[in-house]
């Protein structure tokens, strides 16, 4: 049996790397909403075909957060979890570009196409 010393510490580890992990889910997520937005200004184009470009968006998307995770060390669902929220922001984010503006605020700004 652990004595309680113990287990403080292995508690607030763990902790710290939820917090993290999160933190690291929200940077990369950067990433996801960057490529979405990015798509979203080209399709503004006249004659444009908007599956082409979200496809090839999608495609380059994972493909670099891929090779990030590629990267990493196995420690875990921990270690991995970031980089497969990231990878499913991209989605989430081109379904409902609304989720997008509320989750990263500054971003449709910063690349001057507003949302809503």
């Amino acid at each position: 049996m652990e004595s309680s010393g113990q287990r403080v510490p292995r508690a607030l580890a763990f902790i710290v790397k939820i917090i993290l992990t999160i933190a690291q889910t929200y940077v990369l997520g950067i990433w996801s909403a960057y490529c979405v937005l990015r798509t979203m200004v080209f399709l503004q184009e006249p004659g444009t075909n908007g599956w082409l470009y979200y496809i090839s968006a999608f495609l380059i998307c994972e493909g670099i957060l891929g090779i990030v995770a590629k990267r990493e060390t196995y420690r875990g669902l921990l270690s991995v979890f970031h980089s497969a929220m990231a990878m499913g922001f991209f989605v989430i984010f081109a379904l409902n570009p609304y989720f997008l503006a509320s989750v990263y605020p500054w971003f449709p700004p910063l690349m001057k196409f507003p949302i809503g």
